[in-house]
């Protein structure tokens, strides 16, 4: 059967399609990942922060546990470049601070 394994390297989105047997897991379709001579995707697998099927992040258990379905679409995805909540307190006291010094 089909499947789909998406990943980001270096801000350009990369998709490849893949062929693997009927009850394949998450789990066994990244260890078959491993042997494509694919740099991009090495490098997204060795820094990802998480794996995911169709936008649903699965944690370690879910990994190993989940069978997949033809046309599933395994994502990569990289850690975050900053933390969400600090990165909005930071912009929102750089415009306290522009307001201040316009006045």
């Amino acid at each position: 059967m089909k499947i789909r394994v998406a990943w980001l390297w270096q801000e350009l989105p990369e998709e490849i399609s893949v062929d693997v047997a009927h009850d394949t897991t998450v789990a066994d379709a990244l260890v078959a990942l491993k042997k494509l001579s694919m740099t991009s995707l090495s490098n997204a697998m060795e820094t990802r922060a998480s794996i995911g099927v169709w936008g649903k992040s699965l944690n370690a258990d879910e990994v190993i546990k989940t069978v997949l379905r033809e046309n599933d679409r395994i994502e990569l995805y990289r850690p975050l470049k900053a933390d969400p909540k600090l990165a909005r307190r930071q912009r929102v006291e750089n415009k306290k601070q522009a307001k201040k010094s316009a006045r």
